[in-house]
């Protein structure tokens, strides 16, 4: 495999941002994703903070689009919702996206 790699679009979903440019602007205004965990169910609950995205897996799967009769794991529905955002913002054509990958 020969050619170059080049980063067209992000997308990204955290604990201070829903996309790139909020993303951006958190850390721009020096804001913390980090606190008690308010959405993630576990028996440590109280024995930790951490950056959690404040969305519940049925709001995650909304935002994602996917079938929600099918099992989806938090960390697959993070992926999907990130990977559309860098898609989108890639601005890639029908054609283009045959030959794209995702990291």
């Amino acid at each position: 495999m020969s050619g170059d790699i080049v980063v067209t679009g992000m997308g990204i979903v955290s604990s201070i941002g829903f996309g790139v440019e909020e993303t951006f602007r958190s850390l721009v205004d020096m804001h913390t994703g980090i606190a008690p965990l308010s959405v993630l169910d576990t028996i440590h609950k109280e024995e930790f903070v951490m950056g959690e995205v404040k969305l519940t897996h049925r709001e995650l799967m909304t935002k994602a689009g996917v079938d929600a009769g099918k099992p989806w794991t938090r960390t697959a529905l993070l992926g999907a919702i990130a990977a559309k955002q860098a898609v989108s913002n890639a601005a890639l054509s029908s054609e283009e996206l045959k030959t794209t990958g995702l990291i």
